[in-house]
Formats: C-alpha cells, structure tokens, sequence
C-alpha cells in the first residue's frame, strides 16, 4: 500500500479509503525540499525520510506517466509502472485548503473560434506526422497501399536501393512508357517515353529534389501518370497541391497552403 500523503486535509493512502495514489518522496536536493516544505500548508512542518506527496497536488504537466521510445517507425509511448515528477517541479494544487494556497492556473474560457482553431492545429500535425516517410525499407513495404494502389498497368521492382515504378502500355506490343526510380537515400529520376525528365521540374513538389512524404510521393505519382514528357516542363503549382488538398481532414486551416 503506498504511503499516505502528508499534507493537510488530504486523506490520500489512509486506511479506510478505496482510493490509492502514487506518492513522491522530498527532492535531495535541499533548495529544492525547501520549496516543497514553504508551499505545503503545514505550520512548522519538518518532513522527515518516510514524509511523501501525492500526486494529487501537482499539477499534471509536471508528472511524467509514459516513456517516450523512438523506433524507426516513429515514437511510440510506454506507460510507466510509476510515475515520476519533471526536473523542478513543486506541490502546488492543495484540495480541500483555502484557494489561494493553490498556484494552479485556472482554466479560461476558450472561445469557440480558438477551439477551432487547435482542433485544426491537432488535426494538421496529425496529417503532417502520419504523411512522413519514415525509412525506405517502410516507403517500399506501404508504397502500393499508398500511392500505386491496384492499377493494373503500374508494375513495381523493389531492389535494396532503389525501387523501380513501371507505367506499362498494353494496347500495341507491351513495353514500359515511363518510370519513376526512387533511390534509397529518397532522391528520384523520372523517364517518359526513353525522355529523362529535369528534377527542376518538380521543384513545387519536393524538398530539395528528394522525397520525405507520402504526399510528394502521391504528387509525383499522378504528374507522371496524367502528363506528356512535353507538359512535364511546365508543371502546375496546384496540380503539384491537389493530393494534399484532397487528402486533408475538413476543416483543416487553409492557410498552410498560403505559406
């Protein structure tokens, strides 16, 4: 059972409650425990080794609940099995006391706008989060589902660095039409009708001449499909955006796309 909190007028941890919490012990360092001691409403007070705070008076950006691990595939989160407080953090939320020993901020009231606002805020660094191409061994496993889909004359040859997108023609004698060859460090080569294609070309879609998202990837994708090696020389900006617009969650600030 853990210990029961030392602060006033919390029952945290005691015996006859159904309600048990984390408990955090005094910090070593002494400034920092003396902080603690001057912010807890207890006169005279002098913890001694066993003295603890709940979780309960700390405010809930300075506990730290799950570990953050990066893998190839992103960062995924890992709950602790206890919690630990941030660097520097106090006691500051005393339920049950006079409000004004608490130095929890008080909630505002949000306009609708601004909720709005951070909802399409959430919504876009969702999208832009999942849009990364995290590896090229992870571009060539969801490059299908992705971008190629099941047309039935797009033909795809992954190699250990590089992979090759095929454009076949069956109407006379099969033969390949256009390619697209993405390399393992993401830059890209485009031939039309035996045409090498100027990256330049596609300036309005890729990030220094290299692919790092899905949606470049899409873009690109649908230029070479819908366009002669003629047409390519002179690519339309909003041809170059209309994955994104088409693939962005409503309501999503368009303002991106003035920046």
């Amino acid at each position: 059972m853990p210990s029961r909190c030392c602060v006033t007028a919390c029952k945290s941890n005691y015996d006859g409650t159904n309600e048990y919490v984390s408990v955090f012990q005094f910090p070593k360092d002494e400034k920092l425990k003396q902080l603690w001691i001057k912010k807890i409403p207890r006169k005279d007070f002098v913890p001694n080794t066993r003295s603890v705070v709940c979780v309960k008076h700390f405010a809930e950006c300075d506990v730290v609940t799950h570990d953050e691990l990066p893998t190839q595939d992103g960062i995924i989160k890992i709950r602790r099995d206890r919690p630990k407080l941030k660097e520097g953090a106090f006691p500051k939320i005393f339920p049950g006391c006079p409000s004004y020993l608490s130095e929890a901020t008080r909630q505002t009231k949000i306009s609708r706008d601004e909720k709005l606002k951070k909802i399409d805020e959430t919504i876009l660094n969702n999208f832009l989060e999942e849009d990364k191409i995290k590896s090229f061994s992870v571009f060539q496993d969801l490059l299908k589902e992705k971008v190629i889909g099941n047309s039935f004359n797009i033909c795809l040859k992954h190699c250990s660095n590089v992979t090759y997108i095929l454009f076949l023609d069956f109407e006379n004698m099969p033969s390949v039409i256009k390619s697209i060859l993405i390399y393992d460090d993401f830059s890209i080569k485009v031939f039309i009708s035996n045409t090498a294609i100027d990256i330049k070309n596609f300036q309005n879609v890729l990030d220094e001449s290299k692919v790092s998202r899905w949606s470049q990837m899409q873009n690109i994708f649908n230029i070479v499909q819908s366009e002669s090696a003629a047409e390519l020389k002179q690519p339309s900006f909003k041809l170059a955006i209309s994955y994104w617009k088409s693939c962005r969650p409503m309501g999503m600030v368009d303002s991106v796309l003035a920046s």
